[in-house]
């Protein structure tokens, strides 16, 4: 028989182990915890609801919010309150069931609901991760559980593994469906926001020279799933005595060799730089808007002489359009590059010939989280 079910957003408790947070206002990967699961579960087109114990939470459109309606003489009493006030109002909407997910879960996947619509078997469905703990507020739980549930609270008893001790449930394991234990992760304290969440913004690719850093950004120019902004450098030809001109040109595009373009010449050393070059076309290559990244290739000292162009670059590092940039190596001892290279917002990735693939799957995995972004 099948069941008519919707789900629930557990985001009513009182974060006491986050120093009494609202854990759904949390931010990861440029969107609340609860923007972010309220994304994963739309396609699903169920029935949505959120529990708001303890918070004024923000509701998305077509979500209900539905209010604990336990407490006892300390104060609401924490998941199974929410569950059980959100299978109240789902039985009145005249649903069978709901699927519940903790607010405190960024991670979660609507994989997770979507194996669980194939085992509706019993009162409770719910998940055993590969650290083998039962995952009881990832779960489905039927109307029927409320009887039970009533009688559990009346005796003060408010764990969910009691509840499962006494109704038919199923336990799934998450390994067998091919679920990561990170989905189910709950970040519970500061130490877990720090651990799991405060990702870096931006990459910062810095290495010597030769070392490759040019050819990875190529590389992963290509995954990006976002329109490119920023700038790139090349020096297209050296004569005999090893003389050639740098040429700035768009990072999307192709390499031009004006005089409107070049930044300098050099042979061993630097011999010249064209600032104006850095104040026009480096400020305005620079520009970008929300959904952008910004490619630089690469962060040198030929511009430190250009303030409009150095301001303009730290303020991009200082934003949240991500950044792929690559900075000269640590021989190169700048005032500015240093800043560049602390900056709180870019994870520096150093380069070498041997770490190449190591780098760049690091990389990847950061520029996973931008094209998710997008496709929200």
């Amino acid at each position: 028989m099948k069941r008519v079910s919707g789900i629930a957003l557990l985001a009513g408790g009182a974060g006491v182990r986050m120093n009494s947070m609202n854990k759904a206002a949390l931010h990861y990967g440029g969107d609340t915890f609860s923007g972010r699961i309220q994304s994963e579960v739309k396609a699903l087109g169920l029935p949505c609801y959120i529990s708001c114990a303890n918070y004024n939470q923000s509701v998305l459109e077509n979500w209900t919010a539905v209010q604990d309606c336990i407490k006892d003489d300390k104060g609401y009493i924490g998941p199974i309150g929410g569950i059980y006030s959100c299978l109240i109002k789902a039985r009145e909407d005249g649903l069978d069931g709901l699927f519940f997910v903790p607010c405190d879960a960024p991670f979660f996947k609507a994989q997770i609901i979507e194996t669980m619509l194939q085992h509706l078997d019993g009162d409770a469905v719910c998940w055993k991760t590969g650290d083998g703990i039962t995952q009881r507020t990832f779960g489905w739980y039927s109307v029927n559980c409320l009887s039970a549930i009533k009688g559990n609270i009346e005796k003060g008893e408010y764990s969910l593994k009691a509840l499962l001790r006494s109704i038919d449930n199923t336990v799934l394991e998450a390994e067998a469906y091919g679920l990561e234990d990170r989905f189910f992760t709950n970040v519970n304290t500061p130490e877990d926001y720090l651990r799991y969440c405060k990702e870096k913004r931006h990459i910062l690719l810095c290495g010597d020279r030769n070392t490759g850093k040019t050819t990875l950004v190529n590389s992963l120019a290509k995954v990006l799933e976002r329109p490119i902004k920023g700038f790139r450098t090349a020096i297209p030809e050296r004569d005999a005595d090893g003389f050639g001109s740098v040429y700035m040109y768009p990072a999307d595009g192709e390499i031009c060799t004006d005089e409107d373009h070049r930044i300098g010449d050099v042979r061993e050393k630097v011999l010249n730089v064209n600032y104006e070059v850095f104040d026009n076309l480096g400020v305005e290559l620079l520009r970008s808007e929300p959904g952008d990244v910004i490619v630089m290739d690469e962060i040198g000292f030929m511009e430190i002489g250009s303030e409009k162009f150095c301001a303009e670059v730290i303020r991009a590092f200082d934003g949240d359009i991500p950044v792929l940039a690559t900075i000269k190596g640590l021989y190169a001892d700048y005032d500015y590059l240093n800043l560049l290279r602390a900056h709180p917002k870019a994870e520096l990735i150093m380069l070498t010939r041997e770490n190449y693939e190591e780098v760049r799957e690091k990389a990847l995995s950061i520029i996973q989280t931008w094209n998710e972004e997008v496709r929200r």
